[in-house]
């Protein structure tokens, strides 16, 4: 008979859970931290108003093809993981021309900053093919995991040379100042 209580309180348990409205308990740190996480990179002071705004449209696309293939990763789908790392590979072949912007003029961006578009695009062709692989199990899966945290370290990377425009330290929006280093 107690046995039959308990699994009563958990079924109880779970349907309070979820029948709990999505405001309730620590919400607001989510909301906070999702608001945060979707909004665009600031803009670096070393490129023009011009450059910024041609920047951030080449960029829309890209970041919504990433969104979806975080998505795609986490379901495990194949195809579309396969069909999105290819547009990835593919854009940033062109991107890589370095092709002049509304006014003709290249975008002023560091050297480095074409170089990771390099390994960006061999990482999501990695990616690619390794969703192409038609053997199913936990090796595959765990190699789609170490393709895309290549692609993602690529990034981080290309993020941070943006930022920094080839400079050491990036502009970090919303940061308390750093204390000085004691001796």
């Amino acid at each position: 008979m107690r046995a039959d209580r308990s699994f009563g309180a958990g079924r109880a348990l779970l349907f309070l859970a979820l029948a709990a409205p999505a405001s309730a308990g620590p919400a607001k740190p989510v909301e906070a931290a999702e608001g945060r996480a979707n909004r665009p990179l600031p803009a670096p002071e070393y490129l023009s108003p011009e450059a910024r705004a041609e920047l951030r449209a080449r960029m829309g696309r890209h970041a919504a093809t990433l969104s979806s293939l975080v998505q795609a990763l986490i379901l495990l789908d194949r195809p579309a993981i396969r069909t999105l790392a290819s547009r990835i590979a593919e854009e940033e072949t062109l991107a890589r021309i370095n092709a002049p912007t509304k006014t003709g003029k290249p975008l002023p961006l560091p050297p480095q900053f074409f170089a990771e578009l390099d390994t960006l695009r061999d990482n999501a062709q990695q990616l690619a093919a390794a969703a192409a692989q038609t053997r199913s199990g936990r090796d595959d899966d765990r190699e789609l995991a170490d393709r895309f945290a290549a692609l993602a370290r690529t990034c981080v990377g290309c993020h941070s040379v943006y930022l920094r425009g080839g400079g050491s330290e990036p502009p970090v929006p919303d940061a308390p100042p750093r204390a000085p280093a004691t001796p």
